[in-house]
Protein backbone atom coordinates (compact mmCIF):
# COMPACT_ATOMS: atom_id res chain seq x y z
CA UNK A 1 0.00 0.00 0.00
CA UNK A 2 2.82 2.61 0.75
CA UNK A 3 4.31 1.99 -2.33
CA UNK A 4 1.20 2.46 -4.37
CA UNK A 5 0.93 5.56 -2.66
CA UNK A 6 4.40 6.81 -3.63
CA UNK A 7 4.20 5.48 -7.21
CA UNK A 8 1.01 7.69 -7.47
CA UNK A 9 3.77 10.89 -6.79
CA UNK A 10 3.49 12.68 -9.52
CA UNK A 11 6.45 14.68 -10.48
CA UNK A 12 5.60 17.56 -13.17
CA UNK A 13 8.73 17.48 -14.89
CA UNK A 14 9.01 20.40 -17.39
CA UNK A 15 12.17 19.72 -18.72
CA UNK A 16 13.26 22.29 -21.15
CA UNK A 17 16.23 20.64 -22.21
CA UNK A 18 17.71 23.55 -24.71
CA UNK A 19 19.88 22.63 -27.17
CA UNK A 20 21.61 24.38 -30.10
CA UNK A 21 25.00 23.63 -32.45
CA UNK A 22 28.15 24.96 -31.66
CA UNK A 23 28.47 28.37 -33.35
CA UNK A 24 29.63 28.72 -36.46
CA UNK A 25 32.99 31.08 -37.18
CA UNK A 26 32.54 34.60 -37.48
CA UNK A 27 31.84 34.66 -41.60
CA UNK A 28 34.48 36.32 -43.82
CA UNK A 29 33.46 38.74 -46.65
CA UNK A 30 34.29 37.01 -50.48
CA UNK A 31 35.45 39.23 -52.75
CA UNK A 32 33.36 37.28 -55.65
CA UNK A 33 31.09 34.57 -54.59
CA UNK A 34 30.71 31.84 -56.54
CA UNK A 35 27.26 31.19 -57.71
CA UNK A 36 25.20 28.63 -55.59
CA UNK A 37 22.17 26.70 -56.26
CA UNK A 38 18.88 27.79 -54.57
CA UNK A 39 18.88 25.57 -51.37
CA UNK A 40 16.40 22.98 -51.18
CA UNK A 41 13.02 23.91 -49.77
CA UNK A 42 13.12 22.62 -46.14
CA UNK A 43 10.60 19.45 -45.86
CA UNK A 44 7.08 19.57 -45.04
CA UNK A 45 6.65 16.90 -42.56
CA UNK A 46 2.61 16.61 -40.91
CA UNK A 47 2.79 14.45 -37.85
CA UNK A 48 -0.87 13.44 -37.05
CA UNK A 49 -1.23 14.01 -32.77
CA UNK A 50 -1.19 10.47 -31.25
CA UNK A 51 -4.61 8.74 -29.85
CA UNK A 52 -5.40 9.70 -26.66
CA UNK A 53 -3.76 7.63 -23.82
CA UNK A 54 -1.01 6.48 -25.96
CA UNK A 55 2.49 7.95 -25.57
CA UNK A 56 4.32 8.15 -29.04
CA UNK A 57 7.75 9.56 -30.03
CA UNK A 58 8.23 10.58 -33.65
CA UNK A 59 11.94 11.70 -34.87
CA UNK A 60 12.70 13.47 -37.93
CA UNK A 61 15.85 14.02 -39.32
CA UNK A 62 16.58 16.38 -42.08
CA UNK A 63 19.49 17.35 -43.96
CA UNK A 64 21.14 20.43 -43.33
CA UNK A 65 20.77 23.08 -45.73
CA UNK A 66 22.91 25.40 -47.52
CA UNK A 67 22.66 29.17 -45.89
CA UNK A 68 22.03 31.66 -48.81
CA UNK A 69 24.08 34.45 -48.82
CA UNK A 70 23.30 37.90 -47.05
CA UNK A 71 23.61 41.11 -48.54
CA UNK A 72 25.63 43.53 -45.65
CA UNK A 73 27.00 46.56 -46.91
CA UNK A 74 26.34 46.40 -50.57
CA UNK A 75 28.20 42.72 -50.12
CA UNK A 76 27.63 39.73 -50.21
CA UNK A 77 28.98 37.28 -47.74
CA UNK A 78 28.94 33.70 -47.57
CA UNK A 79 28.27 31.98 -44.14
CA UNK A 80 28.40 28.11 -44.06
CA UNK A 81 26.43 27.50 -40.51
CA UNK A 82 25.38 24.63 -38.68
CA UNK A 83 21.49 24.62 -38.38
CA UNK A 84 21.18 25.60 -34.70
CA UNK A 85 18.23 23.75 -33.25
CA UNK A 86 16.59 23.97 -30.05
CA UNK A 87 15.09 20.59 -28.51
CA UNK A 88 12.59 20.92 -25.61
CA UNK A 89 10.64 18.22 -24.15
CA UNK A 90 8.17 18.31 -21.24
CA UNK A 91 7.40 14.90 -18.95
CA UNK A 92 4.87 13.86 -16.22
CA UNK A 93 6.50 10.83 -14.47
CA UNK A 94 5.41 9.06 -11.54
CA UNK A 95 8.46 8.17 -9.23
CA UNK A 96 8.68 6.33 -5.90
CA UNK A 97 10.66 9.04 -4.17
CA UNK A 98 10.02 12.54 -5.78
CA UNK A 99 12.63 14.15 -3.69
CA UNK A 100 15.16 11.72 -4.87
CA UNK A 101 13.82 11.77 -7.60
CA UNK A 102 14.84 15.72 -8.09
CA UNK A 103 18.61 15.22 -6.44
CA UNK A 104 19.05 12.28 -9.10
CA UNK A 105 17.98 15.05 -12.46
CA UNK A 106 20.06 18.02 -10.42
CA UNK A 107 23.12 15.26 -11.03
CA UNK A 108 22.05 14.49 -14.55
CA UNK A 109 22.20 17.69 -15.29
CA UNK A 110 25.29 19.22 -13.54
CA UNK A 111 26.89 15.96 -14.89
CA UNK A 112 26.25 16.52 -18.51
CA UNK A 113 27.70 20.50 -18.38
CA UNK A 114 23.37 21.57 -17.86
CA UNK A 115 21.90 23.30 -14.89
CA UNK A 116 18.94 23.37 -13.44
CA UNK A 117 16.62 26.29 -14.10
CA UNK A 118 13.81 25.84 -11.26
CA UNK A 119 13.32 22.82 -9.01
CA UNK A 120 10.16 22.54 -6.45
CA UNK A 121 8.59 20.43 -4.12
CA UNK A 122 5.39 20.28 -2.13
CA UNK A 123 2.53 17.82 -0.68
CA UNK A 124 -0.49 17.58 -1.95
CA UNK A 125 -2.92 15.39 0.56
CA UNK A 126 -0.97 12.58 1.58
CA UNK A 127 1.52 12.63 -1.61
CA UNK A 128 4.29 14.89 -2.53
CA UNK A 129 4.94 16.52 -6.13
CA UNK A 130 7.55 17.90 -7.57
CA UNK A 131 8.87 20.41 -10.71
CA UNK A 132 11.85 20.55 -12.27
CA UNK A 133 13.31 22.51 -14.94
CA UNK A 134 17.02 21.15 -16.29
CA UNK A 135 19.18 22.19 -19.43
CA UNK A 136 21.74 20.46 -21.07
CA UNK A 137 24.22 20.53 -24.25
CA UNK A 138 22.10 19.29 -27.24
CA UNK A 139 24.79 16.50 -27.53
CA UNK A 140 23.10 15.09 -24.48
CA UNK A 141 19.53 15.69 -24.88
CA UNK A 142 18.75 12.35 -26.25
CA UNK A 143 20.80 10.38 -23.33
CA UNK A 144 19.28 12.89 -20.83
CA UNK A 145 16.03 11.73 -21.94
CA UNK A 146 16.58 8.25 -21.72
CA UNK A 147 17.76 8.51 -17.93
CA UNK A 148 15.10 10.61 -17.13
CA UNK A 149 12.35 7.30 -18.73
CA UNK A 150 14.66 5.24 -16.78
CA UNK A 151 13.75 6.98 -13.27
CA UNK A 152 10.44 6.87 -13.75
CA UNK A 153 7.95 4.12 -12.31
CA UNK A 154 5.69 5.05 -15.17
CA UNK A 155 5.71 7.74 -18.10
CA UNK A 156 1.90 9.53 -17.81
CA UNK A 157 2.86 11.89 -20.78
CA UNK A 158 6.12 13.21 -22.71
CA UNK A 159 6.27 15.58 -25.69
CA UNK A 160 9.30 17.06 -27.86
CA UNK A 161 9.32 19.79 -30.30
CA UNK A 162 12.47 21.23 -31.89
CA UNK A 163 12.83 25.01 -32.83
CA UNK A 164 15.71 25.96 -35.63
CA UNK A 165 16.94 29.16 -34.82
CA UNK A 166 19.93 29.42 -37.28
CA UNK A 167 18.32 32.66 -38.89
CA UNK A 168 18.00 34.72 -35.58
CA UNK A 169 22.00 33.51 -34.28
CA UNK A 170 22.93 34.67 -37.87
CA UNK A 171 21.31 38.00 -37.60
CA UNK A 172 22.43 38.62 -34.52
CA UNK A 173 25.98 38.12 -35.94
CA UNK A 174 25.68 40.13 -38.73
Amino acid sequence: MKRLLTVVLLIILATTLIACAAPAPAPAPSPAPAPRPAPAPAPSIVIPPPPKGIPGEVVVETPPMAPEPSPVNGRDLSIDTDRMIIRTANMQLVVDDVRDTIDKITELAQGREGYVVNSSSWKEGERIVGQITIRVPSSDFDYAMSVLRSMAVEVNSETTSSQDVTEEYVDLEA
